[in-house]
């Protein structure tokens, strides 16, 4: 399951840039946010064992102070960039960019 996963994150990224190429002369800017690590329970929703998704969430707080902001992010964060990138006073300068690994990836 998980390389069918990153097989559509990557066709997502190259989808965003084509996209954001052919919409732009029309001034519509085109990006996407892919975030690292968000608690959202994702992992059982994929199919993902709930004993393996415990393992997994185990790890991560075990390893804790490999991911930069000592924290997993939450959906707000993520709202939070997406509002930041949607208002085109601030980012009208950002196209065709796959926003991905922000705060919390593990370093």
């Amino acid at each position: 399951m998980i390389q069918q996963y990153g097989a559509a994150k990557a066709g997502f990224d190259q989808l965003t840039r084509c996209v954001a190429i052919e919409l732009i002369e029309h001034g519509v800017g085109v990006n996407s946010v892919s975030p690292a690590l968000i608690e959202t329970g994702f992992l059982n929703d994929v199919g993902m064992a709930k004993e393996m998704s415990t393992k997994v969430e185990k790890y991560y707080v075990e390893h804790r102070d490999c991911i930069p902001v000592g924290a997993a992010g939450t959906p707000e964060d993520v709202a939070l960039l997406i509002a930041f990138v949607a208002d085109r006073k601030f980012s009208s300068f950002i196209i065709g960019q796959s926003i991905s690994r922000f705060g919390n990836d593990i370093a």
